[in-house]
């Protein structure tokens, strides 16, 4: 049986490389994941447009199987079985495992308990272990309309609407083309580890004017409270503060993610504007001052231009704006008004030059900025082309040929 046949889902760690090429391998077009590295609103802001955030806790597996909503062995919580699979009730003839929900520590507060009855959120509890990140993932995905999700994930959603969560996540490890898509980023070699540790999601997404909180150790999903598009990440951060101080006063280790627009495509949309706006001054400047490229300042930036070209990150930036711009088609006056320009312009010649350099000069910067992004999307394609290359047959090979020629004796011995 090969990999892609295997009805096991292969453990993975959390990378935003190995995240966003799992979206990527899924069908989705136009996002990546990115770590939070700090709840800071600033920082926060600074990756929007944000289209959910996801909490990782590391888990462990108690003697008996079992996980804890919070990482609790299981003497310290009740897990309820909500579904146990038989021959006529699995949705696949696959064995599926049963399914437990638990309930968290008396730590947190009592309205971590609550759900929120709503049929048109998505929302699925974690049957696999293994599949948490896809989980993750498709309870944001699933559940953000300006996302192009591709056919795969709109026939699941389709297909899964009018099931309960518990079915939604039994329906998910049963997915053929789910499981496909998230064995093609696992890391294939070495063979997996019978300790691996386990993660246990909590998504969080705007929907339909509301915070939700997507615990897939939950009966359903929680309600936090109202919210718009402007401000919802600023809700968040004060429901992170609260959740993650609890983590860390009982020692459980987690991570915070970020599934964001690709950054290719928001700075592009910012060149856009930079460029049209550097063009709308040169116009003026021509019209009105037409030696104004003589001038002794204008030609000293450009000398300093086509040296920082030279910059490869500055060149492949230059490359990837080139063949996106193809493909771009929004008009200016369609761009969010935060990345447009002010439309009064000084007349000015000072005034004039120190603006056209200013936009030269952001131009370069984005140009940097696109080629760091292209140049990380390469590198998560790259490597995991290296997780799924199996490397034990040219060990063995290896190892064999050095015992041939009398070098592997002398080796281990040198060694020890």
């Amino acid at each position: 049986m090969t990999r892609e046949e295997s009805l096991e889902w292969t453990p993975m760690e959390p990378s935003a490389g190995l995240l966003s090429q799992l979206c990527l391998h899924m069908g989705v077009r136009d996002v990546q994941v990115e770590p939070v590295s700090s709840i800071d609103r600033d920082y926060m802001h600074s990756q929007r447009p944000v289209y959910g955030i996801i909490v990782f806790l590391h888990q462990k597996a108690s003697s008996t199987g079992l996980l804890s909503a919070h990482g609790q062995s299981s003497s310290s919580t009740t897990a309820t079985t909500i579904f146990a699979p038989s021959s006529s009730s699995s949705p696949s003839s696959s064995s599926s495992p049963s399914v437990y929900l638990h309930s968290s520590s008396s730590t947190y507060s009592s309205r971590d308990e609550y759900v929120t009855n709503n049929d048109r959120i998505y929302f699925a509890n974690q049957v696999v272990n293994n599949a948490y990140a896809m989980h993750a993932l498709l309870s944001i995905l699933l559940n953000c309309e300006i996302i192009n999700i591709g056919s795969t994930l709109v026939e699941y959603k389709q297909f899964t609407k009018d099931f309960t969560p518990t079915l939604k996540g039994l329906s998910l490890s049963n997915s053929h083309a789910l499981r496909k898509s998230h064995n093609q980023v696992g890391r294939l070699w070495p063979a997996r580890s019978t300790n691996k540790p386990t993660y246990h999601y909590i998504s969080y997404v705007p929907f339909e004017g509301y915070l939700w909180e997507l615990d897939g150790f939950k009966r359903g999903p929680l309600r936090l409270g109202p919210c718009t598009e402007n401000n919802w990440l600023d809700i968040l951060q004060y429901e992170l503060a609260r959740k993650t101080e609890g983590y860390q006063k009982q020692h459980i280790p987690f991570s915070v993610w970020s599934l964001i627009e690709d950054r290719r495509k928001v700075l592009q949309r910012k060149l856009v504007v930079k460029l049209d706006n550097k063009t709308r001054i040169e116009t003026q400047l021509d019209e009105l001052y037409p030696e104004w490229k003589l001038a002794a300042v204008v030609q000293r930036w450009e000398e300093e231009y086509q040296h920082a070209m030279k910059n490869e990150h500055n060149r492949r930036g230059m490359d990837v704006s080139a063949q996106m711009t193809m493909h771009y088609h929004r008009p200016v006056n369609a761009i969010s008004s935060d990345d447009r320009p002010n439309p009064q312009q000084p007349l000015d010649f000072k005034e004039q030059i120190d603006v056209w350099l200013q936009a030269k000069d952001e131009i370069l910067r984005l140009y940097n900025g696109l080629g760091k992004e292209d140049e990380k999307h390469q590198s998560y394609k790259d490597d995991n082309v290296r997780r799924q290359h199996n490397y034990s047959p040219f060990i063995n090979a290896y190892l064999e040929a050095l015992q041939t020629h009398g070098l592997l004796n002398r080796l281990i011995s040198d060694s020890s």
